[in-house]
């Protein structure tokens, strides 16, 4: 127990530190994968599987096959005029019994004129700590290699575009379980660290810090909702989908709901950034998953993700 209290200390300092500082505007994105688009992207206290690479790193310690590997595409947040916008991403993970270790890549843009890449490394675990009341503490961490890229961009007067911009960062998550698993709390911190990079020469950034912090109950064994709050958000009012028509300041909480009553078919829904989300996951027991996301975002257009994953063993 003391052990688990030092660690948990450490992990506190860690956040401190990390947080306190100016973080730079290039974003990553955070939405691949039928699942997480489905549930709104509140997914930081969630069991995503190895996927759980991308979204926090602690969940990782939840995966209960030997091997697993994930695959997901999409549409990305915004059209951009004159680039052909995809999302891609890639991960596999292997139980090593106390450390479940994982492997993933990702990648947003125009591959063959603006992409921000990522190539992951991490590893999540979890401690059973017995009480009636906190069962369980999980902590995971991910490195990665930034490559921003570019080729082919238009130039445009008054600065310069340079080719390629490689860097590292880091995420750390944590994650406890309460009243039997049936209550999760989490933190992700994504960026805490980050080497500076940029595509315009002369002006130095890092990726964008941010701080998630996810709650998720299981109302019954068919239903849980999920709830998520980035603390480092910018604020902002948005179109918000209901029968009134106003708006709602929504872009730092982040709402789902999953049901999963039959045996093979998992249902999302949610809220992100005040529009509605909605998802299904097919599933055959447990060897085989693909599930479809979509996001109607304000002007009633559809960004749709799929995902697929295979645990053969």
């Amino acid at each position: 127990m003391k052990k688990l209290k030092f660690i948990f200390v450490c992990f506190t300092l860690t956040f401190c530190t990390a947080i306190n500082g100016v973080y730079g505007e290039i974003i990553e994105s955070r939405y691949l994968g039928g699942k997480v688009v489905g549930k709104g992207g509140a997914v930081t206290a969630d069991s995503m599987g190895i996927s759980s690479l991308f979204f926090n790193p602690a969940a990782l310690s939840d995966i209960k096959k030997n091997l697993e590997v994930w695959v997901a595409y999409g549409m990305p947040y915004e059209d951009v005029a004159g680039y052909n916008m995809h999302e891609f991403a890639f991960a596999a993970g292997y139980n090593l019994g106390f450390l479940k270790a994982a492997l993933g890549f990702k990648s947003t843009g125009d591959f063959n004129t603006l992409s921000y890449n990522f190539i992951y490394i991490g590893g999540g675990t979890s401690f059973d700590l017995g009480s009636s009341t906190l069962k369980s503490l999980s902590l995971g961490l991910s490195l990665k290699l930034i490559d921003l890229h570019a080729g082919n961009v238009p130039v445009y007067p008054g600065f310069a575009m340079k080719s390629d911009a490689l860097g590292f960062a880091f995420d750390l998550g944590l994650q406890l379980a309460f009243f039997d698993k049936n209550f999760i709390f989490a933190v992700n911190g994504k960026n805490l660290y980050s080497t500076s990079l940029s595509l315009i020469d002369g002006v130095g950034d890092t990726l964008k810090r941010d701080l998630f912090l996810g709650l998720k109950y299981n109302i019954t064994k068919f239903l849980n909702i999920t709830l998520d709050y980035n603390v480092l958000g910018s604020q902002h009012a948005v179109n918000y989908l209901n029968l009134f028509g106003d708006s709602f300041s929504f872009a730092n909480l982040y709402f789902g709901i999953e049901f999963d009553y039959l045996d093979n078919l998992e249902i999302y829904t949610g809220f992100n950034e005040g529009s509605l989300t909605l998802g299904i996951g097919l599933t055959d027991s447990d060897y085989f998953k693909i599930d479809l996301g979509l996001w109607v975002v304000p002007g009633l257009k559809l960004y749709s993700h799929i995902g697929l994953s295979i645990r053969p063993f």
